[in-house]
């Protein structure tokens, strides 16, 4: 083909003009001139460099180092890239320039050049023809202060490659290229030039080559740079990426423009650094974005739902300080009591709400319960959408930040009605501190009352026996935050040490129920059952008054009731009240309705109401009580789930929370 052109090509043009002088006579003026405005601001590419002794071009070794990243840390920097409004290569253009400036120790405000190496076919307009030899050769000069912050570093060489572009400097830097060859002895120029004492060949600070990404089902690694032991940068970094696998950069320089290959090795580092902290800062900045968003969201939530009872809150947060007072602002003592509040204030929304909630969901799922058959393995299709949908959400961030929202705005008012008293079960869920919420004209008191305050005539005359309130009650009503309404067949176990002292009660459930969970009840991990023990201590065994231990705190246990079988002489009902205060704040009050038979009559559990007046105003009202369900005749459960908890030693677990 040169022989038939008499050895000439041509850049993107097939036809000679009259003037071809630097491509004049192609448009190339406003090219030439603005590539000569920008350099005049320019320092010389071998600012920095302190190597005395420089061997000809043709002896020169080229020292090239490679660096691996990551394939999620190139994704991370592309996308971070995105968001704030350039391309990755004018991110790696931008590092290479700070790099630059670090190495030569430059002050803020010098300029330099920085090669962006581009595809130049990409400008091309004329179509091709296999018998032209065209020139592809070109530059595109970048003039950087290497000491400014990356990303408005690479915004300013985004934006000077867009000038480039849209004034057809593409084509014009080309056609000069094309004409040097075509019309001078290039490569001689090149050679004198590279033998330069003041230049050494090199026309640029740094520059970044970066070849894109390539798939390949073969190929494992690319290691890819280019000579420039007679023209190009000072340190020249390369960059091409292989899909899904990594990411190789190669740093390339040559002796007698950098000292040694330790100096280029620091660069490289440098480099590799600034690109892993882009990536770590990025995902940081955007997992706080996220964070916040989710915050704010949450918050929003939070506060729509509890505006819905502003009063309520206006009263707890009053009784917050009075009890903060009520201490002396001794904060060690309210740790206890108010994380005691704390856990359960949590743990009912999600227990008995979403718990249960997801536990109906998943076992209602089409295909995972057939017929009569129970549950012979996990919910693998549920848990499988469970995954896409979370995926989906997560990835989402308005997803995300309507579901925090969602969350929030749930979790508040279920909280919030606890607070204020007005949820549909009392008995589980009164979160009111102090002040219980009470039927209109219906006085309300505050702290814990003292034994003979709320313990019925009738027992304040009995001699207590505590043999006989040994052994197996049944609670059939409760007044008790602790407690799950889910919950059913719940049961005491009463004994006393070996000393007569020591207390012990082992607090048995089971739950949730087959009328509050239908369909998931089987698969509950205390479906079976769990038991949490409790202890305490009983000073005198002929006052039922028990100093109990349970979830981090001491509270007093009064039986303020008991009845006894005419014939016998055994106990066979009784009340309990327990009682929890801070700084004179009450935090926690607890009613146990007992008997010694699973089942009883309507008429006896009003009896047992009408007993518990005295301690009316610390919950024992109907309204206030939750109504326990019993079940005789418990069939044991064998399934996939039950197995399963058994396997992880779940029940092990549960008694270590009392």
């Amino acid at each position: 083909i040169l022989d038939q052109q008499g050895g000439r090509s041509r850049g993107f043009t097939f036809r000679q003009g009259k003037w071809p002088f630097l491509a004049l006579d192609k448009g190339s003026l406003n090219y030439l001139l603005s590539k000569l405005w920008s350099e005049r601001s320019c320092v010389s590419p071998l600012i920095g460099s302190h190597t005395k002794i420089s061997p000809p071009a043709q002896a020169r070794r080229t020292f090239a180092i490679f660096r691996k990243l990551k394939p999620k840390d190139m994704a991370s920097l592309r996308s971070q890239a995105k968001a704030e409004n350039t391309t990755i290569g004018a991110t790696l253009a931008a590092i290479a320039a700070q790099c630059f400036a670090e190495r030569a120790n430059l002050a803020p405000g010098t300029r330099f050049k920085v090669l962006q190496s581009l595809d130049m076919r990409r400008f091309q307009k004329d179509a091709e023809d296999s018998q032209q030899l065209s020139c592809r050769a070109g530059s595109m000069d970048l003039v950087l202060d290497g000491r400014e912050s990356l990303w408005p570093l690479a915004r300013e060489a985004s934006k000077q490659l867009s000038h480039f572009i849209d004034r057809g400097f593409g084509i014009d830097c080309v056609r000069v290229f094309d004409w040097g060859v075509d019309a001078m002895e290039m490569t001689r120029l090149v050679q004198l030039e590279a033998d330069n004492p003041f230049s050494k060949g090199r026309a640029y600070a740094t520059g970044v080559s970066n070849a894109g990404v390539y798939v390949s089902n073969h190929w494992q690694e690319v290691y890819y740079a280019t000579s420039t032991a007679y023209a190009g940068s000072t340190i020249q970094v390369y960059v091409i990426t292989l899909k899904d696998k990594s990411t190789c950069i190669c740093f390339s320089a040559v002796e007698g423009v950098v000292e040694s290959s330790d100096e280029l090795d620091h660069f490289a580092d440098n480099f590799m650094k600034k690109m892993i902290d882009t990536t770590a800062v990025s995902k940081y900045k955007e997992d706080m974005s996220i964070l916040t968003n989710g915050i704010l969201c949450a918050f929003f939530g939070f506060l729509v739902g509890a505006i819905l009872h502003l009063d309520a809150w206006s009263a707890f947060f009053s009784t917050l300080v009075r009890m903060y007072n009520g201490v002396g602002g001794r904060v060690s003592e309210l740790v206890a009591p108010m994380g005691f509040w704390l856990f359960f204030t949590v743990m009912h929304p999600l227990v008995g709400g979403a718990g249960v909630g997801l536990g109906e969901l998943a076992w209602q799922f089409p295909g995972y319960i057939t017929g009569d058959l129970d549950a012979v393995g996990p919910p693998v299709a549920f848990t499988l959408l469970s995954v896409l949908v979370t995926n989906a959400v997560l990835s989402s961030r308005p997803a995300r930040a309507a579901l925090a929202a969602f969350v929030a705005f749930w979790f508040s008012t279920t909280v919030t009605a606890g607070v204020a008293g007005t949820t549909s079960d009392l008995g589980s869920y009164n979160l009111a501190l102090d002040d219980a919420p009470f039927p209109a004209g219906q006085s309300s008191v505050r702290g814990c009352p003292a034994f003979d305050q709320v313990a019925s005539p009738q027992i304040q005359k009995l001699n207590f026996d505590v043999a006989k309130y040994q052994g197996t009650w049944y609670e059939h009503a409760y007044h008790d935050w602790t407690q799950f309404s889910e919950v059913y067949d719940t049961s005491l176990e009463i004994s006393l040490a070996d000393d007569k002292h020591t207390w012990i009660d082992i607090f048995k459930v089971k739950g949730p129920s087959p009328t509050r969970a239908p369909h998931s009840w089987r698969g509950s991990p205390v479906a079976m059952g769990a038991a949490y023990p409790l202890y305490g201590d009983l000073p005198d065994v002929r006052i039922p008054v028990i100093n109990e231990l349970g979830f981090g705190n001491y509270f007093p246990n009064f039986v303020i009731d008991l009845q006894t079988d005419p014939v016998t002489g055994d106990y066979t009902e009784a009340i309990q009240f327990q009682c929890l205060e801070a700084g004179g704040v009450r935090v926690f009050e607890g009613i146990n309705f007992l008997s010694r038979k699973s089942q009883i009559s309507p008429s006896e559990l009003d009896a047992m109401f009408e007993r518990a007046k005295s301690i009316a105003p610390y919950g024992g009202t109907r309204e206030q009580m939750h109504l326990v369900e019993h079940v005789d005749n418990f069939q044991p459960i064998q399934n996939w789930w039950q197995d399963a908890w058994r396997f992880i030693s779940f029940d092990k677990l549960l008694e270590l929370i009392a």
